[in-house]
């Protein structure tokens, strides 16, 4: 009569039950990721001709524009309170929603999507930080996404970099897909940095204007700088 092992067909069987159950674990993992990389890499904002990067920053406001069409980033900086020449129309960082309509009607641009950011010196610290280039003002944030590189594998932890936005200036609409857009933009394509596009005002103090019993700073923009950015500006 055959001997019969039960004992060692039902190792058997639980060693196939656990190396089943890692398999399908491994594949959960990597549809995941691999769903959140193709979800990151295909997103509107990358897909987007145009997007618009608003940040305020001590007296000053930037606009930075990402041009997916032709590859270029160009950032518009404004001094806070600046009045155009050509409308008398004011610009200041009280609102950026309003601040960004009025700079881009300003200057008959466009624009698919549209984010706001409010730095300061923590968030520019720690976020800059993440991206290994330390940093506590606006150039270095800015040189910090020029050299970032940030490569596949981190594209996918990518929340952590708007988690740091988000942890300073709550009223920012910054996405994974927004951050993401930004920092690869400036790693592929060419700037034109606000050296060259800043909208300099006639006089260091602004003018007081009187109009009745009203009284009115006006900081007006120089008007040969204004239309020579005006040319360039897409």
């Amino acid at each position: 009569m055959a001997n019969i092992y039960l004992g060692s067909k039902k190792k058997k069987s639980k060693g196939k039950l656990w190396l089943l159950i890692i398999i399908l674990i491994l594949i959960a993992i990597i549809g995941f990721f691999g769903y959140k990389y193709f979800k990151i890499n295909n997103s509107e904002p990358l897909k987007a001709s145009k997007n618009t990067y608003a940040i305020s920053y001590e007296d000053d406001l930037y606009f930075i524009r990402v041009i997916n069409d032709n590859k270029r980033i160009q950032i518009t900086k404004i001094p806070n309170n600046s009045t155009f020449p050509d409308t008398n129309k004011n610009i200041n960082n009280k609102s950026l929603i309003i601040a960004t309509d009025e700079f881009l009607n300003q200057f008959n641009l466009k624009s698919d999507f549209k984010y706001y950011i409010n730095l300061n010196i923590d968030l520019i610290k720690e976020f800059t930080e993440l991206l290994n280039k330390p940093s506590e003002d606006i150039d270095g944030f800015i040189t910090a996404l020029k050299f970032s590189n940030i490569n596949p594998i981190q594209s996918l932890f990518i929340g952590k970099y708007r988690d740091v936005i988000r942890k300073y200036d709550r009223e920012t609409n910054l996405t994974d897909e927004s951050v993401y857009a930004l920092i690869s933009a400036f790693n592929n394509y060419s700037i034109t940095d606000y050296d060259k596009l800043t909208l300099k005002t006639i006089f260091n103090k602004p003018m007081i204007v009187n109009v009745g019993d009203q009284t009115y700073k006006r900081n007006y923009i120089d008007q040969k700088v204004y239309d020579l950015i005006k040319t360039i500006l897409e």
